[in-house]
This record gives C-alpha cells, structure tokens and sequence, in this order.
C-alpha cells in the first residue's frame, strides 16, 4: 500500500499540532511532500535541541540547530523529548503502521519527519 497524505488531511492535523508548538513555546511551518511525507519545521523557540541531544559518535560537536532531520524523539532527552513525543503523536492521528521490516513489506498512511531548522543559512534559534 502506498503512503499518502493530502493538504486536507494537514488542515485536519494542524490543530492538535499548533497546540504542541504553543504549549512548548516554538514557532514552526508544516509541508507536504511527494503527498506522502508530512513535515513540520522548526524556526525558533524555547527548546535548546543541543543541550538535549544525545551525542554519540555521529552527532558529537555537531550543531543540532542547522536542518537536522528526525523521525522519531530518539537521540533526545529532557524538554526536547518530551516535544518530540507530543509533536509526533499529533502529526499521526489517525495515522497506522501495519510494516513488517523482517519481510521488507512497508504499509503506513503517511510518513512523518521533523525539520529542526531550514538550512544551514537559516538555523533554529533558541529564544
């Protein structure tokens, strides 16, 4: 089954979104892409994503803030996580994932990603 997601499923979801983004104090935007894949990108706000990263080998001394892509809340701690949950748990209802990676079969409603900054020129700004 092929993921798909349509600009009015966004205007469905964006409610209980918004009300993450406010309770956390963070300013964001939210796409489409390929009418698969919803993304919300984060532009400023109180959470300092670097202070609450989990480094390991592939993230020490590396700026969290410049257009890091994530799926999930893993690789965080403290505030940070605790965002990450709510902010996923509201890009996916209504969502289902039925995929078996064991048998390469992937059956999902839509994918979801977070954006912490837009690029390397326009950063995520702690405020």
């Amino acid at each position: 089954m092929t993921a798909f997601i349509s600009q009015d499923m966004k205007k469905e979801l964006m409610p209980d979104i918004k009300k993450v983004l406010k309770k956390y104090n963070v300013k964001a935007t939210a796409r489409i892409e390929g009418l698969q894949k919803l993304v919300v990108c984060l532009k400023q706000g109180s959470i300092d994503f670097n202070a609450d990263a989990i480094r390991n080998e592939w993230t020490e001394g590396k700026d969290i803030h410049s257009c890091h892509s994530i799926q999930s809340h893993r690789g965080f701690n403290g505030k940070a996580k605790q965002f990450l949950v709510e902010l996923f748990q509201a890009m996916n209802h209504g969502n289902h994932d039925n995929s078996d990676v064991q048998t390469d079969y992937f059956d999902v409603g839509w994918y979801t990603g977070v954006e912490i900054g837009y690029n390397f020129e326009n950063p995520y700004e702690v405020k």
